[in-house]
């Protein structure tokens, strides 16, 4: 398939909100996962899991999250949640998606159309709940985004570099992301650079 996704709904939205406004220090993480209505891992602590045993792939229940942490290791920078995956069928060397997931979608013959389409779609998801975003954009040749702030957070579904093939397959993508509520916000190439900058990613 070339697109595969998994629509932001109600219970994603709610669970983003919490966890953008609580504490992402480690003493407070616990707290703030469960606040947010995540499945607690079989080791009772995703701050365990993440700071010492370096598992920045969580499951949150219904959905896998990535979180980024600073080049140290020591804090979290950003958290992306995956809702759509795309692959350029016009591209033969890369290997077909499989919407295997529960709840996924897939598209064989999905364009870069459709995959636009899906991230527009995301982009109304978060609209009706937040309001219009505080800027949309491009950054790069082909990939959109949207912003709005929470708090001292911005959550933004950006569209860029599948994180766990780095780079080989495009994605679409909810960010929340650390950002001073009186910091001016940032649109194109250097959003994307606050966004991709600090973060480690797994491996």
């Amino acid at each position: 398939m070339a697109l595969v996704w998994l629509p932001i709904d109600e219970k994603l939205l709610d669970a983003a909100l919490v966890f953008a406004s609580a504490s992402w220090e480690r003493a407070d993480l616990d707290a703030s996962w469960v606040a947010a209505g995540w499945h607690v891992p079989a080791s009772g602590s995703v701050a365990d899991d993440l700071f010492d045993g370096l598992d920045q792939r969580q499951w949150t229940g219904d959905r896998l999250m990535t979180i980024g942490l600073t080049a140290d290791c020591s804090s979290i920078v950003a958290v992306t949640i995956e809702f759509a995956t795309f692959v350029d069928p016009e591209d033969e060397e890369d290997e077909p998606l499989v919407a295997e997931d529960e709840g996924w979608s897939g598209l064989p013959e999905g364009t870069r159309a459709d995959f636009d389409e899906t991230w527009r779609a995301g982009v109304a998801a978060v609209t009706t709940r937040l309001g219009p975003p505080e800027a949309t954009g491009m950054h790069g040749e082909h990939w959109q985004h949207a912003v709005w702030r929470v708090g001292d957070a911005l959550l933004a579904l950006v569209q860029g570099e599948h994180i766990d093939t780095y780079g080989l397959w495009d994605e679409a993508a909810l960010w929340l992301v650390r950002h001073p509520a009186d910091a001016p916000l940032l649109t194109g190439d250097e959003l994307y650079d606050v966004m991709w900058g600090p973060v480690t990613q797994p491996g």
